[in-house]
């Protein structure tokens, strides 16, 4: 857990008081106190965090470790300023008006899974969750007239992927597509199946029908 320590004295060189957590006055000046840390004393405070930042982070209010600024991160155990590389992206296509769920696929995993994270279509930017270590699921947004746009990912809208990848818009939706390859092949294999059970039933027959005529010859 963070502490809390208050030191309520006058700051004769900012001219304010030093009232914030985890600040005291030395010769004159709000600083904060030993083992906590902060970038304003007198404006925001100072904190000590429960576990060790990253060499890239600082403690923030309220006992936090967040990366600086350019980097991103958990704040404890990673804070890259790497740009993401995308490996794939499923499904890469869908119908100009948009609203399907694409999962992009990161060469590496992501640094935050709690951070924000964008997806750029073309010139449109939308956010995106993260649905495993190194998946980002972004809903695609409807066309603005281009048949094909370049797909890229961000977790601060800054520094954008290294590569990009190819989202279709085309004329079928994934779903019909999809079923309509199953058509496709379902339907020949269950005529194949039926005129197989008709040809084996009429082989049949003809094996037991001259049995039938022995027999009735013989009675």
């Amino acid at each position: 857990m963070f502490q809390f320590f208050v030191f309520s004295s006058y700051s004769s060189s900012t001219g304010s008081f030093c009232t914030k957590n985890g600040t005291r006055i030395v010769e004159g000046e709000c600083v904060c106190l030993p083992g906590f840390v902060g970038f304003n004393p007198v404006g925001y405070g100072c904190w000590t965090c429960k576990n060790k930042c990253h060499i890239n982070a600082r403690c923030v209010n309220p006992g936090k470790c967040e990366c600086r600024y350019g980097y991103h991160g958990d704040g404890e155990t990673l804070c890259t300023n790497e740009r993401p590389e995308i490996v794939a992206i499923e499904p890469n296509f869908g119908t100009a008006d948009g609203g399907y769920e694409v999962n992009i696929t990161l060469k590496k995993r992501i640094p935050n899974q709690n951070h924000s994270s964008f997806c750029r279509f073309g010139f449109e930017i939308v956010r995106g969750v993260s649905i495993s270590a190194n998946v980002l699921q972004c809903t695609a947004p409807p066309s603005r007239g281009e048949s094909f746009v370049n797909v890229i990912v961000s977790f601060d809208q800054k520094r954008w992927s290294k590569n990009s990848l190819v989202f279709h818009y085309s004329t079928q939706t994934p779903a019909k597509n999809s079923k309509k390859r199953y058509s496709i092949i379902t339907i020949p294999a269950l005529l194949i199946i039926i005129a197989s059970f008709i040809l084996k039933s009429k082989q049949k027959n003809q094996e037991i029908l001259p049995l039938i005529k022995t027999r009735s010859h013989l009675d």
